[in-house]
């Protein structure tokens, strides 16, 4: 008897969140190794693997964010994508969005704890009285 042929491999034992962060980083690598390509500056070889390395963390974060809100695959690849060549900005982006949210976060906090926020050091001018 002739064994059954093996099965061609599905990637059933690979995990979709790991096989959708494994193509995002990729995807995200490429775009910034475009971005990369079409500079006129030199850089050195730790820039360039610094920026590939964080355009990859950008893009399967941002994969995993939008994700649930775009349904299309190849439009959630194109946009990581773009993610990845614009990763610095990106990045940028979610930096300021959280240091804004847990500025109004302290802020709150104060307002509940009754503190006054601070002054930014300038004096408030009094009306001028008019000349008679």
């Amino acid at each position: 008897m002739i064994p059954p042929p093996p099965a061609a491999p599905d990637g059933g034992s690979i995990s979709p969140e790991v096989r959708q962060g494994v193509i995002a980083g990729i995807i995200g690598l490429l775009g910034m190794s475009t971005r990369v390509m079409l500079m006129d500056e030199k850089v050195g070889a730790v820039w360039v693997i610094k920026r590939l390395v964080a355009a990859s963390v950008v893009a399967w974060a941002s994969g995993a964010v939008l994700e649930s809100y775009i349904t299309n695959a190849k439009l959630l690849y194109a946009v990581v994508g773009v993610c990845g060549y614009l990763a610095p900005e990106v990045a940028q982006a979610a930096e300021d969005f959280v240091k804004a949210k847990l500025r109004g976060k302290v802020v709150e906090a104060e307002r509940a704890a009754g503190i006054k926020p601070k002054s930014n050091g300038k004096r408030t001018s009094k009306p001028k009285r008019g000349r008679k």
